[in-house]
């Protein structure tokens, strides 16, 4: 407290005492907050939704930023171990007035696994799984669509040809429509697609370590096309 009558020299140097004096807990926290609060940049950007439009006729282009090909097995009957395929290219002629007459064409890079595995200072297991796929001698994975079936309005049934470790056999995709928008950054129409699928690998060749780690391998896509 300050004496009346006191010194101002005196009192100044009191004032400036008692504001260094340190804050009680919920007071320095409270200031803290609200000083961050205050200070921080935004750094969150916040953009629109795109409205939906009927995608038109034509040839679209896969964006490998925005895609995505994973393939799980499953291990010791246990968790499903998870990988993915991190260099695809694929086209779709997509025909608006009868989608089910649409091609898809997909061409995978076979060494292009990637595992994510944690000890790669050890053992360099991406390596290992090119060679289970055949990589070096079958550089590529292909898929090419030969018919399409509707179920739904937004869903339907792929039937293709996949050719995986030199190996060609039918194989089923469901697919599900996920929309067409005007793309506001390229000023043209994109589209999505999800898809998943079952195969089994030793029907390709691919039969290291069965059964420990299962024959039938789950596939997931997630895809969007730009028109070109």
């Amino acid at each position: 407290m300050i004496r009346a009558g006191a010194h101002p020299d005196v009192a100044a140097a009191t004032v400036l005492e008692i504001a260094m004096r340190p804050l009680p807990f919920p007071a320095a926290v409270a200031l803290s907050v609200a000083t961050s609060v205050v200070a921080a940049p935004t750094l969150a950007q916040t953009m629109p939704l795109p409205a939906k439009i009927a995608a038109p006729s034509g040839h679209y282009v896969l964006d490998p930023a925005l895609s995505s090909v994973l393939w799980r097995v499953q291990h010791f009957g246990l968790e499903r171990f998870t990988a993915k395929f991190a260099r695809v290219a694929s086209t779709v002629d997509y025909d608006a007035g009868d989608p089910t007459r649409s091609k898809l064409d997909v061409t995978i890079d076979a060494a292009s696994v990637r595992t994510d595995f944690p000890f790669a200072d050890k053992k360099d297991f991406d390596a290992e799984i090119r060679g289970f796929l055949g990589a070096a001698a079958n550089p590529k994975i292909h898929f090419v669509s030969r018919e399409i079936t509707r179920t739904g309005p937004n869903s339907g049934v792929i039937l293709g040809d996949l050719t995986l470790n030199g190996v060609t056999k039918p194989i089923t995709l469901k697919a599900v429509w996920d929309g067409a928008i005007l793309n506001p950054k390229l000023k043209a129409p994109v589209f999505g697609i999800s898809a998943t699928g079952t195969i089994k690998r030793s029907d390709f060749g691919v039969t290291a370590y069965l059964p420990a780690v299962s024959d039938d391998t789950e596939l997931r896509i997630e895809a969007e096309y730009d028109k070109n």
